[in-house]
């Protein structure tokens, strides 16, 4: 009998996977590519712009089935937030709030989490395959996205800041759902232990982040007219579109290298945790 590694549960010797945790019985020897030790965001976020220059068309294919009808809603909603009506101010602000933090960046998160998992072990799959790959773990990860969604949504909705510390405490929520299988508030308990180990890295990773959305809408801001709130704001995400799989895929990195430097945990015991993410082997 061989005995699982992640959940010490015994199995027939022939098992390839845990019928408990889904990981595979036996660690490969192949290693993931290492990240070296403590890397800068910079050398990560390089990792990241290289990763998405090679795969550009299923990155970008595979953040767009979410962003583009998620930003057309979005959009939208955006002009309550230009009225003067006190209640109407507040419901679309709190909408606006909830579809982005809970709905469109986590989805796009989670299927660029699975993407640059594919990659990071030579994987080629495509954004259909990325997508499908992660429909049965929606339920895992609305268990934590949903709170945390809604904790961000009330933040915001009250002097911003705090929907911002929020944001970046949970910033590891979504490769820890998938790559951990921790749900609810362990999951949000997770990230913000992962964060709290090295604050000044993910800060800069997070700052990174918002710089590129704050960028890109600025950017619209100056080519659509002033008065076309709709369009300023489609354009923005579309812009954003272009440029958010990089810090995207520097978070995972980030979040790689955290578990590997402050776990002490190995390439194979990574890459054991990233194969479940992949396609099956035909």
């Amino acid at each position: 009998m061989a005995r699982c590694p992640h959940c010490r549960q015994e199995h027939p010797d022939e098992a390839q996977f845990c019928s408990a945790t889904g990981k595979p019985m036996h660690a490969a020897t192949e290693r993931v590519r290492p990240l070296a030790d403590q890397k800068g965001v910079y050398d990560l976020l390089a990792e990241a712009a290289r990763i998405y220059r090679g795969n550009l068309r299923a990155f970008l294919l595979t953040a767009a089935v979410v962003v583009i009808p998620g930003s057309l809603f979005s959009s939208l909603v955006a002009p309550l937030g230009a009225l003067p009506l006190m209640p109407l101010w507040l419901a679309g602000r709190a909408l606006q709030s909830f579809v982005v933090c809970g709905l469109i960046l986590p989805l796009v998160q989670a299927a660029l989490t699975m993407a640059t998992a594919d990659r990071l072990l030579g994987g080629h799959a495509d954004w259909r395959e990325h997508w499908a790959l992660l429909m049965p773990r929606l339920p895992l990860l609305a268990s934590a996205v949903l709170p945390a969604a809604l904790a961000l949504a009330v933040g915001f909705l009250f002097f911003v800041l705090p929907g911002l510390v929020l944001s970046f405490l949970f910033l590891f929520v979504i490769p820890v759902v998938l790559l951990e299988q921790r749900s609810g508030a362990a999951a949000l308990w997770r990230s913000y232990h992962l964060v709290r180990s090295d604050w000044l890295r993910v800060a800069l990773m997070f700052v990174a982040f918002g710089l590129s959305y704050a960028v890109a809408h600025a950017v619209a801001g100056w080519l659509a007219p002033w008065d076309a709130l709709l369009l300023q704001n489609f354009l923005g995400d579309l812009l954003f579109l272009l440029v958010m799989p990089v810090p995207i895929i520097g978070i995972v990195l980030l979040y790689l290298d955290l578990r590997r430097q402050v776990e002490g945990l190995d390439d194979d015991h990574l890459k054991a945790e990233l194969e479940t993410l992949r396609p099956p082997a035909v």
